[in-house]
Formats: structure tokens, sequence, C-alpha cells
């Protein structure tokens, strides 16, 4: 249980909770105590070969709770988002340092430094943070940003600042927060309301430019999340695509044909990388078991199209690698 003592309070209301300030055998706990009384019960799993670091600040800005983040390689996932003491909000994740993946219903986002996400905290969403990384968070109640427009975010929503000015605006005024002269009065209403106001017209935008998406581009896309949602099926077909789709097989290829690969090639890319993650995370498990578990039905066409993919046959590849060490 995190130790409410080892907080590190300042004159501006910011809190910092660092795993620094406990040993290592207690970071771990220490840490899943800080993630589970701000965000809800979480499932957290170090990644890195170097020991577990991790710094949170927090403070209050009126309706608002704002999280500036610094840790190591770690994956965050949460399965059962109403199994416990989980807030009402969408979260908004600016990628300051580093790279992290979120999924969540099917799709995946790779944020890096500059880009942000919005995603409903009460759906099943997974965080892997790849090195060391730094973030601000933004908890928003539900109530101060949804309407009719929103009230269908079930997976996380991209505001990349390269192809949007609305999103690079709000990125640096989120980024403000971060900043160490940063004082907000108490109940700072007009900071709050004006990240709201920057969120939503940022994300009215980036509607908008879905609304016109060409049809096929809206088919890729529906293609990419069926993928994903069913990869560890070993009967996942072009034929099952195409139905589940309902179009046939030779526009399913010509639609796809503008990701300069093969549905086919996409499929087992996608279920290497997800190998690569198990065989770096997962010590107990054999190389055959990961396998099969994501789709493959014979351990030889697997070792060739990895080795192929990586470079390395799948033994060696898990030679190299640390095994993850679960936190908790």
């Amino acid at each position: 249980m995190m130790r409410p003592g080892l907080a590190r309070p300042d004159g501006s209301g910011l809190v910092v909770f660092s795993t620094q300030d406990v040993g290592d055998d207690d970071r771990a706990e220490y840490w899943n105590g800080i993630t589970t009384r701000f965000f809800g019960p979480l499932e957290t799993r170090a990644t890195g070969r170097s020991d577990f670091n991790a710094v949170l600040a927090t403070r209050v800005v009126s309706f608002l709770r704002t999280f500036q983040i610094r840790g190591s390689s770690h994956q965050v996932r949460r399965d059962n988002p109403k199994g416990g003491a989980v807030p009402d909000a969408f979260k908004l994740l600016l990628q300051i340092r580093g790279r992290c993946r979120v999924e969540q219903n099917g799709r995946t986002l790779d944020l890096a430094p500059g880009s942000w996400c919005v995603y409903d905290t009460w759906r099943p969403y997974g965080i892997t943070n790849a090195g060391n990384v730094e973030q601000v968070v933004i908890q928003i109640p539900r109530h101060q940003i949804i309407d009719r427009n929103f009230r269908g975010l079930a997976e996380p929503f991209l505001a990349d600042p390269n192809h949007s000015s609305m999103a690079q605006i709000t990125a640096s005024f989120v980024r403000s927060y971060t900043d160490p002269s940063f004082e907000p009065e108490d109940g700072d209403d007009f900071l709050a309301e004006t990240t709201v106001g920057l969120v939503r017209r940022a994300l009215h935008s980036s509607l908008q430019r879905r609304c016109v998406l060409t049809l096929s581009d809206q088919l890729r896309t529906r293609i990419k999340q069926y993928i994903r949602a069913h990869l560890n099926d070993p009967d996942l077909s072009i034929d099952r695509i195409a139905r589940a789709m309902g179009c046939s097989k030779r526009y399913l290829h010509q639609v796809f044909a503008a990701e300069n690969t093969t549905i086919e090639r996409h499929i087992w890319r996608i279920r290497i990388e997800r190998c690569c993650e198990e065989l770096t995370g997962k010590a107990d498990k054999s190389i055959s078991e990961i396998a099969f578990e994501w789709g493959f039905n014979s351990s030889a066409h697997f070792s060739r199209l990895f080795k192929a993919q990586v470079g390395v046959a799948p033994t060696s590849f898990r030679r190299t690698q640390a095994p993850a060490r679960p936190l908790g």
C-alpha cells in the first residue's frame, strides 16, 4: 500500500511521488499504490533491463487533476475498468519524451513527442512505454467534455500536431503545466476551462477531417481493427475478413494496396511483433506456446517468418532479451 508520508508537497500545490524514496524491494508496491489512488486499479509491468524508476507529480487545477509522469520502460493495462474505484473521466495523454503505444477497442496509436490522445478510462485499455518516457496526463471529468459528438468515443482519439494547428496549440498549452514556474491560483477555473475548450476544438477539428475520409480509407481502417481484434485466431483468413467487411476478396486487396503490403503480410507482421513482446516478457512460456497463442499453427513456419522479419531466430532473440518483471 502507498505510504502517504512519502509524498513531497510544495508551495504551489504540487505533490510529488518518487520510487527513489523507497528501497528497491518496495518500489512495485509503492508505485501500484500511487496509480491505484489516482487512476483506479491498473496492472503495471516493468519491461526494461534496469531497475524500475518513476516519478509522478500532481496538482489540482479547478475541476481538473494534472499529472507529470517520468519513468523507465513499463506497460500499463486495465482489463476490468469497473473493478474498483475508477474516476469517471477522460484522460488526455501528451507525450513529452520517448514513445508510447496506446491500445483500446482494437485501435492502436503510437505517440511520438508532441502528439497526444484522449481516451475513456472506463473502457479497457493498455499503454506500452518504450524506454524512458515523460508525459503529461490530464484527468477531465466526463461531464466537462462529453457531448453528442463524443458519446461514442470507444477508442483513443489521436491529435497530431503535424497535421492539425489546433492539436499543436493544445499541446503547447498543456505542456505549460510542466513549467517549474507554473503556480495556478486556487480554484483557477479559467485555466481548466481553457484546457477543455482547446481539447474540444481539437477533437471537433479531427472529427471534421474524419468525415471527409473516402470509403476506401474507412474500410481499410475497419480491416486493420478487425485483424487486431482476431489476431490470435488461427482461422483468420482473407475469406473471413471479406465476409466480415461485406465485400469481395478482390475489393479487399484493392483497398489494402494503399498500405504498400498485402493483407497476409500485414497479419504476419503484427503477429511477429506480438510474439516479440511475449518472448521478452514471459519466460515461463515456450516459444511454441507463444507462437500458437498468436495464430501460428506451425513452429517451422513461425521460425521462418520470425527470422525473416526480425533478423534472428526466436531462440536467439529470447536469449538477448531480459525477461519482464511483474510489479506487485
